[in-house]
């Protein structure tokens, strides 16, 4: 795979790419949770008849998270389904805490996940970020991930809150090694010549690159393609 980059008078390029297990992160929609995809939205998430917001205040990672909070007309979930290989163990987290409580005792939990073999229930307590890490195998090709802002009890019952941030699903045993790289330009240097092609081609497929990756200094980078 190459990428062409143009730039005036003497090249001097500063790569850098970050590759770690997050480059197989299957919680890939933008998202306010996203680790890899953040943006001010829940897309990818569904919620029914409960109310589902991005929020910016206190997140555990970046400038998002997202907010689900009760309905009287019984709403108090939040799905997410994602593309999975049956019998592939996966490794989730998510950072959660628990936000304004109307019921005496909600009790706020990740529970009901479906096509996920290894899952249990379990509770989320109290107001601090707290990471929980799931370690399941997939039965189906689209498994669910649910969370409660309560139990049954608080069914109905509006104004109860959870908060989540910080999601991954990445596969156990994925692909984590950086690729190679090489650049190269058909100019020597220094030169002269403006623009300057430059070309980087890496040994595998990558994505996520693009031209904000790049530092360059005596120049500026353009014609981004690849």
């Amino acid at each position: 795979m190459g990428k062409n980059i143009t730039q005036s008078l003497v090249v001097i390029l500063l790569f850098g790419l970050i590759w770690n297990s997050q480059s197989q992160d299957l919680h890939d929609d933008s998202n306010a949770a996203s680790v890899i995809n953040e943006a001010d939205a829940t897309t990818g998430w569904t919620s029914g008849s409960a109310i589902l917001s991005s929020e910016s205040g206190d997140p555990q990672l970046g400038n998002f998270f997202l907010r689900l909070v009760s309905s009287a007309a019984g709403g108090r979930t939040m799905d997410y389904f994602f593309n999975a290989d049956i019998g592939q163990d996966y490794t989730i987290r998510i950072w959660a805490r628990e936000g304004a409580q109307v019921s005496a005792d909600p009790r706020p939990a990740f529970a009901v996940w479906n096509g996920l073999s290894g899952f249990f229930t379990t509770r989320i307590i109290g107001t601090n970020w707290t990471e929980y890490v799931f370690n399941v195998t997939a039965t189906s090709t689209t498994p669910r991930i649910r969370v409660y802002t309560g139990n049954s009890n608080s069914g109905g019952v509006a104004g109860n809150t959870v908060e989540v941030d910080n999601i991954s699903i990445v596969p156990v045993g994925g692909d984590t090694t950086p690729p190679s790289v090489v650049i190269s330009s058909t100019e020597s240097s220094p030169t002269n010549t403006s623009p300057v092609p430059v070309t980087i081609t890496f040994d595998e497929s990558v994505t996520g690159f693009d031209i904000g990756d790049l530092t360059l200094g005596n120049g500026n980078a353009g014609n981004f393609s690849g």
